[in-house]
């Protein structure tokens, strides 16, 4: 196919992309490390919300015609473990919800990226587009942000899931989301990798 001319507006199309790329490169980055901090303390109230679930057990499972307490008590701590289990339960969904809305804040960066992208003139042989020794293509680069993204939303959808799941009858479910977390946790080696490139694009 034959190339069109580089022109000067092109090259300030190119440079506009740069820019936003660097930009959602920049919202990431902070995006992570406010997940990565709430993820820690996710895993501080997933703790907490085992130790509950062991006590409960441990108070409702006694061996038959064996009662630790007088109905009373029983009934009492039972309450009061329901509404701590619920507590925590309910700050580990205040916390995904946050993440959410941290992801959301790079939406509007995505959505004028696309625009600019949809004006350029993918037939010139410009270095922005074709690559060279320094950087990759730019269609590396738009599909690394696009990925990154659908990976960290991703990542929210997946704790939502096995959080609406708790159950304080159940700790197993619990321990999912325990590791659930430590598997995300080996995310961050790779999204380090993959947004480098905010730091070498000529921007």
């Amino acid at each position: 196919m034959k190339k069109s001319k580089y022109t000067i507006c092109d090259q300030e199309k190119e440079h506009e992309i740069k820019k936003i790329l660097y930009e959602i490169a920049h919202d990431l980055k902070t995006h992570f490390h406010y997940e990565k901090s709430e993820l820690t303390y996710q895993r501080h109230e997933a703790k907490l919300l085992l130790e509950l679930a062991e006590r409960y057990k441990i108070l409702h499972n006694a061996a038959p015609g064996v009662h630790l307490y007088p109905d009373s008590a029983t009934n009492r701590m039972t309450y009061e473990l329901e509404n701590k289990w619920y507590a925590h339960v309910v700050n580990i969904r205040r916390s995904n919800k946050k993440i959410s809305e941290s992801l959301e804040y790079v939406q509007p960066l995505y959505k004028l990226l696309d625009e600019k992208v949809r004006k350029l003139d993918w037939l010139t042989s410009s270095e922005t587009i074709t690559g060279d020794y320094n950087v990759k293509p730019l269609q590396e680069y738009l599909c690394t942000v696009s990925d990154l993204k659908r990976d960290f939303q991703r990542r929210v959808i997946d704790r939502q899931v096995v959080q609406d799941m708790f159950n304080i009858l159940f700790g197993i479910t619990v321990e999912v989301y325990v590791d659930l977390l430590e598997h995300q946790e080996e995310f961050s080696d790779i999204f380090a990798k993959a947004v480098f490139f905010s730091e070498i694009m000529n921007v």
